[in-house]
């Protein structure tokens, strides 16, 4: 199981996230225009190298997911959400230890007809390698 998949499965099992969005909006990849918001995109992921936590066992995996919702209130509680309960899975490569540092961004783009928010998060972990 990849790191993506590990986290969308984790996403179907955690009622605080299906709360916010319901596990059939979470995709593995790139967002889908005219999906039904709220919805999230668990887009890459990548092995950081370079880091003196990335040596030996250990490894920071840092994820990035995408969402889009009606009202930035909705993006706000769902990044507290991802933040507080994506932390503990485990991929055929890497066991998520904790969450090392995230940063999110909400915006909305004034030149759009789309008047939907976007949310731009990224997650990165303490990962020990399988």
């Amino acid at each position: 199981m990849t790191v993506l998949e590990s986290l969308k499965l984790l996403w179907g099992s955690t009622g605080a996230l299906t709360a916010i969005v319901p596990a059939d909006r979470v995709l593995i990849g790139p967002p889908m225009p005219g999906l039904q918001t709220p919805a999230v995109a668990l887009e890459s992921y990548e092995s950081l190298k370079g880091d003196r936590a990335s040596i030996g066992s250990l490894a920071i995996v840092r994820v990035r997911a995408l969402a889009e919702a009606a009202e930035a209130g909705t993006l706000e509680t769902l990044a507290d959400a991802m933040v507080a309960h994506l932390v503990l899975w485990s991929s055929d490569r890497y066991t998520a230890m904790a969450i090392r540092d995230w940063n999110a961004r909400i915006t909305r783009d004034a030149d759009s007809a789309n008047e939907h928010w976007l949310l731009e998060l990224t997650l990165e972990y303490l990962c020990e390698r399988q």
